[in-house]
């Protein structure tokens, strides 16, 4: 799932993402999945841009993963 979200990010595809319920986002991603909000904020303020993943780390005991990405502004 998270792999997703960076992948559609990087891509510029924001409003994908933004079409799931949250209902979707909690079934697929669990509690943390709701912070995927804040990415569509940022998503929406560089609408247009593309990116790339700068790292992600699936994190077990934390049942969660850690990720950044960098957007490419020029792009937007």
């Amino acid at each position: 799932f998270d792999q997703r979200v960076l992948s559609l990010l990087s891509r510029g595809q924001a409003a994908d993402i933004a079409t799931w319920s949250s209902d979707y986002i909690l079934e697929n991603a669990g509690n943390g999945g709701l912070e995927i909000m804040c990415w569509l904020a940022m998503a929406g303020t560089v609408a247009g841009a593309t990116g790339h993943t700068l790292y992600y780390e699936p994190i077990a005991s934390w049942f969660t993963g850690m990720g950044a990405m960098a957007m490419d502004l020029a792009a937007a």
